[in-house]
Formats: C-alpha cells, structure tokens, sequence
C-alpha cells in the first residue's frame, strides 16, 4: 500500500472515532488532513473542513 494511502486510511480511523464518539488525537488528525490536502489538491476543500473544525474545536477551549 502507499503511503498516501495509508495516511488516507489512517484519516478514515480518526474519523470514525469522532463518529463514535471515541477519543483520538485530533492534533495529528489535524496535521493529517492538513498534509494530505497540500498533497493532494482533488481533495484540498474536504481536507481544509476538516482542518477548519478543529481550528473551531481550539478556539472553544481557548
């Protein structure tokens, strides 16, 4: 498998943790998105919601 692909996959399992409701490391879920959106630009706007909701998620507890 690629390492795109994983990191695709790796997104996936963050995702379906805060479906769940189960905790994960948003930071690096974060960063994911963030570097798979610079990576791939077919797939930037759905990365950058991502990115954006855990930017909405930081400011709250600030």
């Amino acid at each position: 498998m690629s390492e795109a692909r994983k990191e695709i996959w790796d997104l996936c399992d963050f995702l379906e943790a805060e479906l769940d409701g189960r905790p994960y490391d948003r930071k690096v879920a974060f960063e994911l998105a963030d570097r798979l959106g610079q990576k791939f630009p077919s797939i930037h706007q759905t990365m950058k919601r991502i990115c954006s909701r855990h930017d909405s998620e930081q400011s709250a507890v600030a």
